[in-house]
């Protein structure tokens, strides 16, 4: 077993502080206002307050956008079109709208200094800016957070966009989060469905022999599911239902570890598991970087990525469960933890009745022993 407190980085979800938004998608607004800012100023360095005035001239407009024209630096008549745009979840956009209130709250000053350090000091930002202001063309550049678009479909949060074409300042913003792939199919006591689903079509191995232990573990909690739901998040049966849970999926992530450490032993495995990674994190666009704003470091998930990482030694093993929650599947790289599968208990509400069901979501999470490989010089 390894020490949980070691590896986890702590997941962020909706913030009390800050009107229930999370603090990720105000952060992909401020870092959207951060770049433009750095593009505004032709490179020459931004403050807090380039930012904060790009955004609320951003939230005053009924598009959410705003464009501004900026001078070449050496051809007189020559100008180049800047817009930003905003596109967060509703709860963030009414903190964004408001951002008086919440400026000078801890963990929000906190985001905002790591932003202008990193704007200031990211070699490819800056020589974008000089580069688009003096060379003589009228370039349009479109900088666009995007918090609600489709996700599905990209990894990005913050657009960087240079006569139409993306470029690689493009990110996919992470605060206080590491979770990069989600696994959520059928209710947890199906296994046919669950843990079927969960080994076929994310970890691409055998279905393991254990559904006859597994739905005796869950027996009390599947009669109970059957007769209807749980009448709230009080309910007695509702914690007896969660241990069961626990136990059943613990066990599937000791089976997970047995049949990792088995496939890892073949080339063709871990090859898949490396482009499971480069998926999860950026669906293979290289393009696209990983940002995490609490330690401001780029991450990319490319060839680079790919070489550095595909001839260690994987491994798997277990880690014990937080507070009584689902042993966790730790995946390894020369000894070093990369990357974790998390199963996480959630208790579903139904709006119309109140009553509650439990589900488990699986989560794939970096850590930080991935990055020495995922590190990217700019």
């Amino acid at each position: 077993m390894i020490n949980f407190s070691d590896y986890y980085i702590l997941e962020s979800n909706g913030n009390a502080e800050y009107n229930n938004a999370s603090i990720g998608d105000i952060a992909e607004a401020l870092f959207a206002s951060a770049i433009a800012a750095q593009f505004i100023n032709r490179g020459a360095g931004i403050n807090e307050k380039d930012i904060y005035a790009v955004l609320n001239k951003v939230m005053k407009s009924p598009s959410k956008q705003i464009k501004y024209s900026i001078s070449d630096s050496k051809v007189k008549g020559i100008k180049d079109t800047l817009t930003c745009k905003i596109n967060v979840p509703a709860l963030a956009d009414e903190v964004l709208k408001d951002i008086k209130t919440y400026k000078d709250k801890d963990l929000l000053k906190l985001n905002i200094k790591n932003i202008v350090s990193f704007v200031n000091g990211d070699r490819r930002t800056i020589l974008q800016s000089k580069t688009f202001s003096s060379n003589g063309n009228s370039d349009s550049i479109d900088v666009i957070a995007d918090g609600v678009g489709d996700q599905k479909g990209t990894k990005v949060d913050v657009f960087v966009i240079y006569n139409g074409k993306k470029t690689k300042g493009s990110v996919s913003l992470k605060a206080s989060s590491n979770r990069i792939q989600n696994f959520d199919r059928g209710p947890v006591f199906d296994f046919d469905t669950h843990v079927g689903l969960l080994y076929k079509n994310l970890l691409n191995l055998p279905v393991p022999k254990i559904k006859k232990e597994y739905d005796r573990v869950l027996k009390t909690y599947k009669d109970a599911a059957a007769n209807g739901t749980y009448k709230d998040r009080k309910d007695p049966a509702l914690d007896a239902a969660k241990l069961s849970i626990v136990e059943a999926i613990s066990m599937v992530s000791h089976n997970i570890v047995d049949d990792l450490n088995k496939a890892l032993k073949k080339k063709s495995y871990k090859e898949f598991l490396v482009d499971m990674i480069q998926n999860a994190a950026t669906k293979k666009d290289n393009s696209v970087s990983i940002l995490d704003i609490t330690s401001m470091k780029r991450l990319r998930f490319g060839d680079s990525f790919k070489k550095s990482i595909i001839n260690k030694s994987f491994s798997s093993e277990v880690l014990l469960g937080k507070s009584g929650g689902p042993d966790k599947v730790i995946i390894k790289a020369d000894g070093e933890p990369v990357i974790q599968l998390r199963p996480m208990i959630q208790t579903n509400i139904n709006k119309k009745t109140g009553k509650v069901k439990p589900r488990v979501i699986w989560t794939m999470e970096t850590l930080k022993g991935l990055n020495q490989y995922a590190r990217s010089k700019n």
